[in-house]
């Protein structure tokens, strides 16, 4: 794997600020001459009064027209749209672009032939277009949406005329270097996004593999090849996998599976299939269309991408799509090196495998068992946890990930071998919990970047001893990046003790966006709640707090089956410790208490308290019976 690792080096880990590209749909660094922004206009003359404009509004999720009605000696003004507040120079860099220019009167705002930019709201970006009709009543049909007349009222706010020599004239070329650009400045939003996902495949960086060609390589005795020597039919279009993304909706990261896994030789990875006999056995079940056991499977059903009708299924052909870094990125040839294009899309995929990582929404399938009797060279990492580069891919997958998409593959299918009761969806339900159990076993919680670098430092191994500081450095990175953007923490069901608390509660002060807070179904006990009660003190931004106990009915030892915040009803202080600093929760909507044995006289502590927060906090903690609310 050092030979793969080594063009990393090259890789810049130099943070980056937010630009007006990843804030609003603003042209990308193609385009921006013709956006006209503050932000592109270096030295180029202020807002006047009267000026005519465009605003991005968050609330539209649209640019709209505005003008400006008053300027100040610092260069804030105040639009028409926002006639109270005053917009400083950062912010009109962002979210104001002057409009462009009108036609002259008389003359069509259009004429057939004319190259414009047409504003996509389902790629959200600017897209190159041609004029191919225009009626007598200046409306008019692109080459980007010929099935529908553009009024002259659409064409003001997503319409605009291209620049000469702006390029344009190969659209596919165009979206490919727009989405390379962006894939350059990520953020805390390209790990909770799909548009990000998308980017990374349509500049090319990432060629990810259909799941059903790695289960047909498999059967068919094949071996996993370099991505320059794979059959195009390997691989999932660009605009394929966008229409399954976005038809699958809110669960569209099922979709997504990254594969983390050792190489056994610097030449091949898998040079004998051991690795693909693992992954193709999970792949088997993953795309299994009976039953109802994948949850891939569940989601096409539930999108309308497919149907089941007596057996059988009709419709569109249950696939995802793999990131597995041999087929996926641009590799050298034998003895070889790559073109200078090969290595640069190759710099862009390595940095674009991490938001497949550490994304809130796709899979991350680990696999770190080697084949029997298998021993590397003693300078090398001899486990898949001692590899400095594994243990960092893992790491970021231990952040956002949900608890039953970050699996622990190495038993083969394993993760998706529950059979559903025919009669108890309680029954599924507990099944689930209990395979999640077992295949996120090893799940750490959330770790900051210091205490990865000293890991990477003391702990871990690296072929090249310097790559220590540089994979640190990805992960602070990425670390900070989330943390100001995560509004979701998704905990539940890995066994975490009091040890694992203590870890979280370290780092949750960072997470400054943090909304909902889900550590259900975990281990901790009476000791663990008094240590997430006294870490969560003071927090004002957490409106959702998910604590329901673990079902006594999931299989293990008595400890296990008893271990909820009370202990199994012996002991009241850890909720007590709760309900003291409920009060200081300011923000604190819905508290999950279910399964904890809490007796009617803690319960009733912990409504007092709830009732002294500013907003109303729906509680339910005596229920016999979990509602849906608040789980996710």
């Amino acid at each position: 794997q050092a030979a793969w690792r080594q063009d990393c080096l090259h890789l810049s880990l130099k943070p980056r600020t937010r630009s007006a590209s990843q804030i609003a749909p603003i042209c990308s660094s193609s385009q921006m001459q013709r956006c006209d922004s503050l932000d592109d206009a270096q030295g180029g003359p202020p807002l006047q009064q009267g000026d005519l404009v465009e605003y991005y509004s968050r609330s539209h999720t649209d640019w709209v027209p505005a003008k400006v009605l008053e300027v100040d000696a610092d260069g804030r003004a105040k639009l028409d749209v926002k006639p109270n507040t005053w917009i400083t120079r950062e912010e009109q860099a962002a979210k104001v672009r002057r409009r462009a220019p009108a036609a002259a009167p008389g003359e069509p705002s259009l004429q057939q032939g004319d190259p414009v930019e047409y504003y996509s709201s389902s790629h959200s970006r600017w897209l190159p277009a041609e004029v191919v009709e225009v009626d007598a009543d200046g409306r008019v049909r692109l080459s980007v949406k010929p099935q529908a007349w553009l009024a002259r009222g659409v064409q003001a706010a997503r319409v605009r005329r291209r620049a000469p020599g702006a390029g344009g004239g190969d659209a596919a070329a165009d979206e490919k270097a727009e989405a390379l650009a962006r894939l350059q400045q990520l953020t805390g939003g390209s790990y909770f996004e799909l548009g990000t996902l998308l980017d990374s495949v349509v500049s090319g960086a990432i060629a990810p593999l259909r799941g059903s060609f790695v289960l047909d390589l498999w059967r068919r005795g094949g071996r996993l090849e370099r991505r320059q020597d794979l059959p195009e039919e390997a691989f999932w279009s660009a605009a394929a996998l966008e229409s399954a993304a976005r038809r699958l909706g809110r669960s569209f990261g099922l979709l997504f599976v990254a594969i983390s896994y050792r190489w056994l030789s610097p030449e091949h990875p898998d040079p004998d299939g051991f690795q693909l006999r693992i992954v193709a056995g999970c792949m088997e079940k993953y795309l299994e269309r009976d039953g109802g056991r994948s949850p891939l499977a569940r989601a096409f059903l539930d999108a309308g991408l497919a149907a089941m009708k007596k057996g059988t299924w009709s419709g569109a052909a249950l696939d995802c799509a793999v990131f597995l870094d041999f087929c996926s990125l641009l590799q050298k040839p034998p003895g070889g090196q790559r073109s200078e294009a090969e290595a640069r899309l190759f710099l862009a995929g390595l940095k674009a495998s991490n938001v497949w990582y550490g994304h809130q929404e796709t899979l991350v399938w680990m696999q770190p068992r080697l084949p029997p009797r298998f021993a590397f060279p003693r300078r090398l990492a001899q486990t898949y946890e001692d590899s400095g580069w594994c243990y960092v891919e893992a790491a970021l997958s231990t952040a956002l990930s949900h608890s039953d998409r970050r699996l622990d593959i190495s038993d083969a299918g394993d993760c998706f071998s529950y059979q559903p009761s025919l009669g108890d969806n309680n029954d599924v339900r507990i099944r689930r919990r209990a395979v999640t159990l077992r295949c996120s076993a090893r799940r750490e919680p959330i770790l900051q970047p210091e205490d990865v670098r000293s890991r990477l430092e003391t702990q871990k191994v690296f072929t090249s001893p310097s790559d220590s500081g540089l994979v640190a450095e990805l992960y602070r990175t990425f670390f900070e990046a989330i943390a100001g953007a995560a509004q979701r923490l998704r905990f539940s069901d890995l066994g975490w003790r009091v040890a694992e608390i203590r870890i979280i509660v370290a780092a949750l002060p960072r997470f400054t966006s943090l909304r909902s807070l889900n550590l259900r179904a975990n281990l901790f006990g009476c000791a663990g709640t008094a240590v997430l009660a006294k870490g969560l003190s003071g927090n004002a931004t957490l409106a959702k707090l998910m604590l329901s106990g673990q079902p006594l009915n999931i299989g293990g030892t008595e400890e296990q089956r008893m271990c909820n915040l009370t202990d199994g009803g012996r002991d009241m202080s850890g909720v007590l410790e709760l309900a003291s600093v409920l009060p200081t929760l300011q923000n604190l909507r819905y508290l999950n208490l279910l399964g904890n044995d809490v007796d009617q006289k803690t319960y009733e502590k912990v409504r007092a308290a709830l009732e002294t927060l500013p907003g109303s906090c729906q509680l339910d903690g005596l229920d016999e019976e979990a509602s849906d609310h608040g789980y996710g």
